[in-house]
C-alpha cells in the first residue's frame, strides 16, 4: 500500500483527525494539489557553486529584539560558513502574508532573495543566497608580457 492510501486510510479511522486535517491542512493542499494538475513539478536548479552553507533558524526572545542580537548570530554563522570553505550561504524563510519582519531583516543584512515557491501546505516560503567567496578577476591586459619578437 502506498503512502497516500495509508493516509487516507487512517484519517478513515479517525474522524476527529480527518476534520482537523480538513480544516488546518485540506484547503492549502487541494489547492496546490489543483494547481499542480497537468504541470509537471519542476526539480530544483543545482548549484554551480561549491560548497553551500545551510543557516536553519535564528530565534531571539521577542524581549531582546531589536539590540542587534539576530545580527550577531547571523554574522558569526558567516564568519564560521566561510573558514568552513563554504562559497555561499542559504536559507529559506516563510513569507508572511502581513507585514512580517524576516526578510527585511535578512535584505539588511545584505542576503539576496534567489526565489519563493509553495510548499505542499500552500505556504510561501522564499529563499535566500549570500556569497562568502567572491569571484576573482583576471589580471588586467594593459600590457601583453612576454611577447615574443618584442
Amino acid at each position: 500500500m502506498d503512502l497516500g492510501a495509508s493516509g487516507l486510510l487512517a484519517l478513515l479511522r479517525r474522524p476527529r483527525l480527518a476534520a482537523r486535517f480538513a480544516r488546518t491542512r485540506g484547503r492549502p493542499w487541494l489547492r496546490k494539489l489543483l494547481q499542480r494538475r497537468g504541470s509537471a513539478v519542476q526539480p530544483p536548479e543545482a548549484h554551480s557553486v561549491g560548497p553551500v552553507a545551510v543557516l536553519a533558524a535564528v530565534a531571539v526572545q521577542d524581549s531582546a529584539r531589536g539590540h542587534g542580537l539576530g545580527a550577531a548570530l547571523v554574522h558569526h554563522f558567516l564568519a564560521a560558513a566561510q573558514a568552513g570553505g563554504a562559497d555561499v550561504a542559504e536559507l529559506v524563510t516563510v513569507v508572511p502574508h502581513e507585514g512580517g519582519t524576516s526578510a527585511g531583516f535578512y535584505e539588511c543584512l545584505g542576503w539576496c532573495a534567489t526565489g519563493d515557491r509553495s510548499t505542499r501546505d500552500g505556504t510561501t516560503v522564499r529563499t535566500y543566497a549570500y556569497p562568502l567567496r567572491r569571484p576573482s578577476r583576471p589580471p588586467a591586459r594593459d600590457h601583453v608580457i612576454g611577447r615574443e619578437g618584442a
